[in-house]
């Protein structure tokens, strides 16, 4: 078995999570979630009272940090809180579909995305693929606040 668990091979993750479903599906969750809760919500109409914009960063569960119950928020999350089309409308339906009256936006600490943007300032290289539009949307906010003095290497 590898070290570290982003170091397992995809079969070896796969086979984690189903083993978590039915641990969850058989009311024996290891990890402490109330399955009666989430059997509950499951089968009645969403009511959440607030969505939170998070990033994907694994270390910080949302539902875990504001000890919330399953179908109490709606969580959205990508990398640095970056915003595009497909946020906005998950917002959008949540606010206007489900009633939901609070928009949280939380940030933390060693953010990755925020930190490949703020390499790729430093060093003038640009990522691949996908990876440069996130970084191309943090880039302007690093730029504001200087990270030394990434205006010198611009994207």
């Amino acid at each position: 078995m590898p070290s570290t668990p982003a170091a397992r091979s995809p079969r070896a993750a796969l086979a984690e999570l189903l083993g978590g479903n039915r641990r969850f599906v058989s009311g024996q969750p290891l990890h402490g979630h109330d399955v009666t809760a989430a059997a509950a919500v499951a089968s009645g109409d969403q009511q959440p009272y607030a969505v939170l914009l998070g990033c994907i960063d694994s270390r910080v569960p949302l539902e875990a940090i504001f000890d919330q119950t399953f179908g109490s928020i709606c969580v959205i999350r990508t990398g640095a809180h970056v915003l595009d089309r497909a946020v906005c409308g998950s917002i959008e339906y949540v606010v206007g579909q489900l009633g939901v009256r609070l928009v949280m936006v939380l940030g933390h600490e060693r953010c990755g995305a925020v930190g490949s943007a703020v390499d790729a300032l430093r060093t003038g290289r640009r990522p691949g693929g996908a990876l440069a539009y996130v970084v191309d949307r943090i880039a302007p906010a690093v730029l504001e606040v200087g990270v030394d003095d990434p205006a010198a290497h611009p994207l």
